[in-house]
C-alpha cells in the first residue's frame, strides 16, 4: 500500500478522474501496487470490488480503494435476478469465478429476486452452507418435512452478506432466511415480501377452482416466512418520496438529503458489513438500491471501506 494523507490510512496509488461516466485513471504513482498491476494513464475501471463505476462518485470510488496499510480486502457481488431455469448453475458459476479472481468475502445480492419456488431457494442457500437446516414446510394437514444442507452442495466458505428489499419473495426468501438463522451471513437491506408456501387447486362444484396455501415454509428458527417476511439484521431503509393519505393523496413529508447520485446505498452497506461488520441503520432514496453490478476485477489489493460515521 502507498500512504495517503491520512496517517492511518493507505491506498493503491491512483489519481482518478471521470471518463464516459466511469471512473478512470490519470495515472498510476510509480512503486505502487496500481503500477504493480499494470495500471495506466487512459485505462478506465469499470469495477471496483465487484461494483460498477457508472456515475460512481469519485469520493466513493477512493474509499473503495483506501484502508489499512498492507491489507488487502476483495469483495464480489453475485446478483441473482431469478431462481428460475439455469439461474442457480450461473450463481454456482459466478462463486467460483469471483474466488479464482480473489475475492475474499462475497455479497449476495437478492434485490427484487421473487420468482422461483422455495425448493430453488433451499438449492441456492445450499451453494454457502455445508450443513443445517435450510428450511421446513409444515401445515395443517401437512405433515412436516425438513429440508436440511448437503456437504456436497457447498461450494465456498467465504465470509458472506445478503442484500434483500421488498421485491424480494418466494425462493430468495428461504434463503436470505436460511442464510440469517444459521449465522452463516448477515442480511443487509429491508423486511422481504412475505411469499413462501404450498398451493393447491381445490376444484368446485361449478368447475372453477380455487387455490388455497396448504403448508407454510419456515425458517430454521420457526418463523412462517408467509406471514413475517425475513426481517435483516441490518436494516436499510428507503425513504419514500411521498406518504400517502386514507383517501391516497400524497402528502409532504420533510425531504432527506439523498446521496450523490449513482451511489449504491445498500450495496455500499453490504460491502461495509461483510469487511467490518454490523454498524448502525442507514437510509437510502427510494430507487437507489437498483444500481447495475459487475464482475469483480482481479485482484488489485483492494482494501476495506471505512466505517460509516
Amino acid at each position: 500500500m502507498v500512504k495517503s494523507k491520512d496517517e492511518h490510512k493507505a491506498d493503491v496509488g491512483l489519481v482518478l478522474s471521470k471518463k464516459f461516466g466511469y471512473v478512470g485513471i490519470v495515472d498510476a504513482i510509480p512503486g505502487s501496487p496500481a503500477q504493480k498491476a499494470g495500471l495506466t494513464t487512459t485505462d478506465v475501471l469499470e469495477t471496483i470490488n465487484g461494483v460498477a463505476t457508472r456515475d460512481m462518485p469519485l469520493a466513493f470510488a477512493q474509499l473503495l480503494l483506501r484502508g489499512e496499510p498492507g491489507t488487502t480486502v476483495e469483495v464480489g457481488v453475485v446478483e441473482v435476478e431469478s431462481l428460475e431455469g439455469q439461474s442457480l448453475k450461473e450463481a454456482a458459476a459466478k462463486v467460483e469465478d469471483l474466488e479464482k479472481q480473489g475475492a475474499k468475502r462475497l455479497v449476495l445480492d437478492l434485490r427484487h429476486c421473487a420468482t422461483g419456488g422455495p425448493e430453488e431457494g433451499a438449492k441456492l442457500a445450499n451453494l454457502f452452507l455445508d450443513k443445517g437446516l435450510i428450511t421446513y414446510s409444515e401445515g395443517q394437514k401437512v405433515p412436516r418435512q425438513d429440508i436440511n444442507a448437503a456437504a456436497a452442495s457447498d461450494i465456498t466458505h467465504l465470509p458472506l452478506a445478503v442484500i434483500v428489499n421488498r421485491g424480494t419473495a418466494g425462493g430468495a426468501e428461504v434463503a436470505a432466511a436460511a442464510l440469517l438463522d444459521d449465522k452463516r451471513a448477515e442480511v443487509v437491506g429491508e423486511r422481504t415480501y412475505g411469499d413462501a408456501s404450498i398451493r393447491k387447486a381445490i376444484t368446485m362444484d361449478d368447475g372453477s377452482a380455487v387455490i388455497l396455501s396448504v403448508a407454510k415454509y419456515y425458517s430454521p428458527s420457526g418463523k412462517a416466512i408467509q406471514d413475517t417476511g425475513v426481517t435483516p439484521s441490518v436494516a436499510v431503509t428507503e425513504i419514500e418520496a411521498a406518504a400517502a393519505d386514507d383517501d391516497s393523496n400524497p402528502q409532504a413529508i420533510e425531504p432527506a438529503p439523498a446521496p450523490p447520485a449513482g451511489e449504491d446505498m445498500l450495496l455500499k452497506k453490504a460491502i461495509e458489513v461483510v469487511t467490518n461488520g454490523k454498524t448502525d441503520v442507514v437510509s437510502a432514496p427510494r430507487g437507489a438500491g437498483n444500481s447495475e453490478t459487475s464482475p469483480a476485477l482481479t485482484p488489485l489489493n483492494v482494501p476495506r471501506p471505512n466505517k460509516q460515521q
